[in-house]
């Protein structure tokens, strides 16, 4: 057979462009893979932004931070954004949607880079949660878990500590936790007043048998069935001092908390103030977070001043707060009069806590800032004067002349007599 000219040339030519073509295949592929790696890289870093955005303000939110926020992720270049939605809020991501009352959505943006910066639009992905708000223990200016009495010239309304002024009076509930408990609310007494009605309501719980006396619209608003009013959470047992602790005049110095095992204590016998003498707690040198226990048999004040003192505390409301909690465990009784003062305007009532095992007796007792919790009866007399608030495992009596002004931040956030307010997820959506 005769060879034809040239088709060994035109095979090679044939060859060498399938190859090209094979080549540039492989070459595109190769180049979308690395830019699909690349977008999923940028896709990823947006969205654990946004995830860590989330899970971020929910701590906030647990500790009582509502406010929304914007930042940049530690070792990367991506951004987040978090906005919180409470109650009675519309959301703007859901047109047409309110968040329930009790209820928090969140909406959280992750970007892969600034999304104020100058140059290539950033990715962002951006979702939403549901969340319900649980109850802490004190979520009410004044709850018992069998009896609840207010006498004719007593009151609550509320205040804010994180401004120092009057907050929303509709927010000084009472109420009773147990299905079988009582409250009486006497003609000429004031739930959440105002200066001239009462807005607050009586608190129960689901399936509330007891018995309620006094008169809505009169000495109350309402009576309201709240899903969270449960028991509260047990205390810890403490064990007291050996040796009594007398405080008598005003000492030149502080008194220094020890640290014993992990825990910052001070622990007496008997603790007793007297003669109008001020005792001072100094926490400077306890860490930001930390709580003091100051464990005693006995907590007596007649007259004088319980307070605390730390060299960095910071300002809120009209005063000055530190970041130490400190918790008086009282064995026995708990038991302040004449004028005593435990906390003053620069302790916040969420970081000075009292509990006692026995009864606590709060008489004549001057302008206090405190949570105050009783296993077994709570009585607040005379003229005493509470920014806090109160929660017997039993009874709570609140005596003609007493107020309760509740500080309204106590809502959101948990101490240490109480359990901390939880968060329950509902749901997610992709947005």
């Amino acid at each position: 057979m005769r060879k034809e000219p040239g088709i060994a040339i035109v095979v090679v030519m044939m060859s060498l462009g399938l190859l090209a073509v094979a080549v540039m295949a492989i070459t595109y592929l190769a180049n979308r893979s690395l830019m699909q790696t690349k977008l999923q890289g940028e896709t990823d870093e947006a969205f654990f932004a946004a995830q860590a955005a989330l899970n971020l303000k929910v701590a906030e939110l647990r500790s009582g931070d509502e406010t929304s926020k914007q930042g940049t992720m530690t070792d990367s270049d991506a951004h987040y954004q978090v906005k919180v939605y409470m109650g009675s809020d519309t959301v703007d991501e859901l047109p047409g949607f309110i968040v329930p009352v009790d209820h928090y959505y969140i909406v959280a943006r992750g970007f892969d880079r600034d999304p104020a910066g100058l140059g290539q639009r950033p990715r962002e992905v951006k979702f939403g949660a549901l969340f319900q708000r649980g109850a802490t223990a004190f979520m009410a200016a004044a709850l018992a878990g069998e009896l609840l009495s207010f006498k004719s010239g007593s009151f609550t309304d509320t205040w804010d500590s994180s401004t120092g002024a009057a907050g929303d009076h509709s927010l000084a509930h009472v109420g009773v936790y147990l299905p079988g408990g009582s409250v009486n609310i006497e003609s000429g007494s004031s739930v959440g007043y105002d200066g001239a009605n009462a807005l607050a309501d009586i608190l129960v719980p689901a399936g509330f048998t007891g018995s309620i006396t006094g008169t809505a619209g009169s000495e109350f608003a309402a009576q309201t069935v709240s899903p969270f009013l449960t028991a509260p959470d047990p205390v810890t047992p403490r064990t007291a001092g050996s040796s009594d602790f007398v405080v008598s005049s005003t000492p030149a110095t502080p008194t220094l908390p020890v640290l014993v095992a992990g825990e910052y204590v001070f622990k007496a016998k008997d603790f007793k103030i007297e003669n109008g003498a001020t005792f001072t707690l100094d926490v400077s040198s306890v860490p930001d977070g930390k709580t003091v226990y100051l464990d005693v048999n006995e907590f007596n004040m007649d007259g004088g001043v319980f307070q605390i003192f730390d060299s960095d505390a910071t300002s809120y409301g009209s005063g000055t707060a530190s970041e130490v909690s400190v918790q008086v465990y009282a064995v026995s009784k708990f038991d302040v009069s004449n004028s005593g003062q435990f906390g003053t305007i620069n302790d916040e009532p969420k970081r000075m806590v009292a509990y006692c095992e026995g009864d606590m007796r709060l008489v004549d007792m001057a302008t206090s800032y405190m949570i105050g919790r009783s296993k077994t009866k709570v009585e607040v007399r005379g003229t005493s004067e509470l920014y806090g608030s109160v929660l017997s495992d039993s009874e709570v009596l609140v005596e003609s002349g007493s107020m309760i002004h509740y500080d309204e931040k106590l809502q959101d956030q948990g101490t240490g007599a109480t359990g901390a307010g939880t968060l329950q997820f509902l749901s997610f959506q992709a947005l």
